[in-house]
């Protein structure tokens, strides 16, 4: 049921340009949810062209919406948006189908580069959430797909079988029951290592070893490749693209250390590695203070 609507401002991209526009802006009530609908009412918004319908508050629909970039569910007159009095055969249909428990993380794991897959893809993933851990194997095609997931936030982990790097993603969000989400590892054909010791210049084992994307130059802790020190405070990341990586180390529960040896990230050196040349000498100098800890 469309209980309020209003007109406001909003902006139509097109290609690399933003136009200002005006939207209609409908607020239902739902009385009947179907595939990813989050709540008991639902903003739906036009797009600002002239595929956008013209909602009427006290009217009863069936809404096909779509969620765009910024995160609005919008909607149009090319779905099979109608007044629920003329879309009797959709709900019949809609009402047949099974109900959906949890959502879905898909992804692929490739090779970016063409040529340089040497190996398999084999290896496992684990999407780690407030309800645990749920793992699958990796397809001979690169492709994994989990089912059965509830809502809420999971860090995703990629782990080779023939090597110890992990690919992680630290947040994907899984955000209404039934949706899914698109997901994806990408791999190099590059070795990155080096070592990490205190000030002292005494190698430390056992300490988590991250190499983060930094694509612009900043740090986002989005996405990051994974690795630890062994017993010699050596680390090997393997599978490595090119591209700008900003490298950190972390001993337990201590705060990270950016190379070579900061607190702050923005005074961190980026390492830029690139196609088929392997990196390697990278040192990290760990505090006295936070090895201690």
């Amino acid at each position: 049921m469309a209980i309020s609507e209003e007109t406001v401002s909003d902006v139509l991209g097109l290609g690399e340009h933003v136009i200002p526009v005006t939207v209609q802006k409908v607020t239902f009530r739902i009385e009947e949810p179907f595939e990813n609908t989050p709540s008991k009412t639902v903003d739906v918004y036009g797009s600002g062209t002239t595929n956008d319908l013209r909602f009427k508050v006290g009217v009863r629909y069936l809404v096909y919406g779509f969620r765009g970039k910024d995160g609005k569910t919008r909607t149009g007159k090319c779905t099979r948006t109608a007044p629920v009095t003329e879309a009797a055969e959709d709900l019949i249909f809609l009402r047949s189908l099974p109900t959906r428990v949890g959502g879905g993380i898909r992804g692929l794991v490739r090779f970016v580069t063409p040529g340089t897959q040497t190996v398999t893809v084999a290896g496992t993933v684990t999407e780690s959430g407030s309800d645990g851990n749920h793992k699958t194997r990796v397809a001979a095609s690169g492709w994994y797909e989990l089912e059965g997931l509830a809502p809420g936030d999971y860090r995703e982990t990629f782990t080779p079988d023939d090597n110890s790097t992990e690919f992680v993603s630290l947040r994907l969000s899984i955000p209404v029951n039934g949706s899914c989400v698109e997901s994806g590892v990408r791999l190099g054909n590059v070795t990155v290592s080096g070592g990490v010791s205190d000030e002292a210049g005494t190698a430390i084992s056992g300490v988590d070893v991250f190499l983060f994307y930094a694509l612009d130059g900043h740090f986002h802790p989005d996405v990051a490749l994974k690795t630890r020190t062994d017993a010699g405070g050596k680390f090997s990341f393997h599978r490595v693209e090119a591209a700008n990586f900003i490298l950190s180390a972390q001993l337990a529960s201590s705060e990270m250390i950016f190379f070579p040896g900061t607190h702050d990230a923005s005074k961190t050196e980026i390492i830029e590695v690139h196609d088929g040349k392997p990196l390697s000498g990278l040192a990290v100098r760990v505090p006295r203070s936070s090895h201690s800890k």
